[in-house]
């Protein structure tokens, strides 16, 4: 990620998994046999998996903007049908008359 450096909210997925990809041969060479070198090939697993489905997340699901943007405009519409059909010729609306 551009411009990042410096930034300690935001995680780059693909440095974070280099980081633990390294993480068991370190282990292993401090602790070999253990079971913390499982521990951390599982952990670089879980690494994985968290950056392509947050790259998912990050996506934006046009079916349901465009279902969202339908269904705004269609209440809009029946708002305006609604006032016009129910507004009484020849009387100025206002605001508390609207509401009622």
């Amino acid at each position: 990620m551009a411009g990042t450096e410096g930034n300690y909210e935001v995680l780059d997925a693909e440095k974070t998994v280099a980081t633990i990809d390294r993480l068991p041969r370190r282990i292993d060479e401090r602790f070999g046999g253990s079971g913390l070198h499982a521990v951390s090939r599982n952990l670089h697993g879980l690494a994985a998996a968290a950056g392509d489905r947050a790259a998912a997340i990050a996506r934006p699901i046009w079916g349901l903007r465009i279902l969202a943007a339908v269904f705004g405009g269609a209440v809009l519409l029946v708002s305006v049908v609604v006032v016009i059909e129910l507004h009484p010729s020849g009387e100025t609306l206002s605001w508390p008359g609207l509401i009622q």
